[in-house]
């Protein structure tokens, strides 16, 4: 237990010690900081400081020194970006100043300042018409000048009512002069501005009225009795399109069309054929007996051990010979009481070689009979696999069918017809064979896709085409709308810029966007025409 305080102890010294280095690095690179004039810099290396050490005095010092003057510069960016008229960067340079100083009386005034700036550009905007811009400016300064917000926010709200007066009074001229598509603009800005639900419910309906007076009918012209025909007018008319474009039916009354597709798809004409070939399966017939290498491996180890073991009992004899030599050695000498001779150390060796010699031949004998047993353990022979070719037909059938589309697309508008005529072919192909049992292959039947498959193939191919004619009608009819709307008074312009923007809001000319923002007066059309 006592260990273990000590070494809280320590851990505690070294965790003040390094909190102290680094409250020392962030204090010296913060004054650096400070002394070039990179004061943001110098902000973030202080309140590091301060949270390695929250009791520093002198480091919040410098850190409220360094806000000030963050501020000075937030408030001379503030200022001179009011005497451009960019308020809204003003605003930006305030609410910098705001998130350093809060509290600040200076900081406070400067809100005060631009505040009153916002309010006099968009009482102007007011007075001009410019709606959006006043209210831009509105949302901008009270989301960011908190202390200005209750004098702020009753002005944007004022200036909501303002702009949806002005548009009541728009969309209600607008639907009396016949530009349904103009009042659709307008009651979606109200709509959008306030929770006027009777604005929304006009929106919606002249949004039905603008798409069912100007959107692109295109009739389908065919006898429904023939299957490509039904098959092709149903994919058609279940395909999701854009809001401005509908398909109809042969047997629709429609009051305005904008294209008649005449569509004949011929009955589809099946054959089929077959071609063989043959294939060769390898199986396995039998086995053989063939020598396994492993015994002859374990054979040439028993010699191997043999010859060591050879050797080694040489070895002993050797060891012998020179035990009996030393032996005669000694006995020759004359015996001198402690006193050993070359000849007795001569001995001693010889015998100490004998002794090894003789172990080392036990351990041959051992290793020669380890490789003895493991000869007799393993077969002289193994089987092996005989493999045997079998050869077989295999018949590949082939089912084709065609068909032709014939027709095309007459525009109302006189432009050049757009041809649907295509040649219209499929395929399906399979392969079989029967089984072949000493090959253990099994029957492999045949799968072949039936003639209402391929039929549904052809129709499909039929759909396609016809499908892209479509769309290139659909396109043109929108581009004649964009180039008329470059010629027309501003009141017809805005009608027909509207209306080529809701028939397909998915694929609108950034520039058409552009003077649609600019006639209507109103931020985000698209988001007008398709929102809810």
């Amino acid at each position: 237990m006592r260990a273990s305080r000590v070494n809280v102890l320590i851990c505690s010294a070294l965790l003040i010690s390094a909190l102290g280095c680094a409250f020392g690095q962030h204090m010296k690179s913060g004054d650096e900081a400070f002394g070039q004039g990179r004061y943001q810099v110098a902000l973030t290396e202080y309140e590091a400081a301060l949270a390695a050490k929250p009791e520093s005095k002198e480091a919040a010092d410098k850190a409220r020194a360094t806000k000030e003057k963050l501020v000075g510069e937030g408030a001379a960016v503030a200022r001179k970006k009011l005497s451009e008229g960019d308020e809204a960067a003003a605003v930006a340079a305030t609410a910098t100043c705001l998130s350093l100083l809060p509290e600040s009386e200076v900081v406070k005034t400067l809100a005060h300042q631009v505040s009153e700036a916002v309010q006099t550009r968009a009482a102007a905007a007011e007075r001009e018409g410019r709606y959006a811009e006043g209210l831009a400016l509105y949302e901008v300064a009270v989301a960011q000048l908190a202390p200005e917000r209750p004098t702020l926010e009753p002005k944007a709200a004022a200036h909501r009512a303002a702009w949806a007066s002005s548009l009541r009074t728009r969309a209600a001229e607008a639907e009396k002069a016949g530009l349904k598509a103009e009042a659709l603009l307008a009651y979606g800005q109200i709509a959008r501005l306030t929770a006027d639900s009777a604005a929304a419910t006009r929106r919606n309906a002249l949004r039905g009225e603008v798409l069912a007076k100007a959107g692109f009918v295109v009739q389908l012209s065919g006898s429904k009795q023939e299957p490509g025909f039904a098959s092709v007018l149903a994919a058609l008319k279940g395909n999701a399109r854009p809001p401005g474009l509908r398909i109809a039916g042969p047997d629709e009354k429609v009051e305005k069309v904008g294209a008649t597709a005449r569509v004949l798809v011929s009955r589809p004409l099946f054959d089929t054929t077959r071609s063989t070939r043959n294939a060769t399966a390898t199986y396995q017939s039998g086995t053989q007996k063939v020598d396994n290498p492993l015994y002859k491996q374990r054979q040439d180890k028993v010699g191997e051990e043999e010859h060591r073991l050879g050797e080694a009992e040489r070895e002993v004899s050797r060891c012998e010979d020179y035990v009996q030599q030393y032996q005669g050695e000694v006995d020759r000498e004359e015996k001198k009481p402690n006193v050993t001779t070359g000849a007795d150390q001569n001995l001693y060796n010889a015998k100490s070689n004998l002794r090894s010699a003789r172990e080392r031949v036990g351990e041959a004998r051992s290793q020669l009979q380890q490789a003895r047993d493991a000869l007799r353990s393993e077969s002289q022979f193994r089987d092996e696999p005989v493999y045997s070719e079998h050869n077989y037909t295999i018949t590949t059938h082939v089912l084709r069918g065609k068909a032709r589309l014939e027709g095309a697309i007459e525009l109302s508008d006189k432009r050049p017809k757009i041809d649907l005529a295509q040649g219209l072919e499929t395929e399906s192909h399979d392969d079989e064979h029967a089984a072949q049992p000493i090959a253990h292959l099994a029957c492999d039947p045949l799968e072949l896709a039936s003639e209402q498959t391929l039929s549904q193939e052809l129709y499909k191919q039929a759909l396609q085409r016809v499908e892209k004619g479509v769309s290139e009608s659909f396109a043109g009819f929108r581009r004649a709308l964009l180039e008329q709307s470059k010629t027309a008074a501003p009141a017809g312009r805005l009608n027909l810029l509207v209306t080529y923007a809701l028939t397909d809001p998915h694929e609108v000319d950034p520039a058409a966007l552009v003077q649609l923002q600019s006639l209507s007066g109103v931020p985000d059309a698209i988001g007008l025409l398709t929102g809810p």
